[in-house]
């Protein structure tokens, strides 16, 4: 769920169907929308009550999740 934070903007604004793009275009789940519920009950993404926008929260990983962000970034351009 990490990995799939980090494909989204700070302080930018979301439609579901962007959230979706997004998220399709980096897992092979095939459930954009459990994804997205999951985005947002972690806390990674905000969204309003009625769905129409969402957004990147800031949050702050852990040690270790960071460790692994930065090795995957870095096997990914590699």
């Amino acid at each position: 769920m990490w990995w799939l934070w980090t494909r989204f903007a700070l302080r930018r604004k979301y439609s579901e169907k962007d959230v979706n793009r997004i998220l399709d275009a980096h897992h092979h789940f095939g459930d954009a929308a459990t994804l997205r519920r999951e985005l947002v009950t972690m806390k990674l993404l905000g969204r309003k009550s009625d769905g129409s926008e969402y957004w990147k929260e800031p949050a702050r990983p852990d040690p270790e999740i960071a460790a692994f962000l930065r090795a995957l970034r870095g096997a990914i351009a590699a």
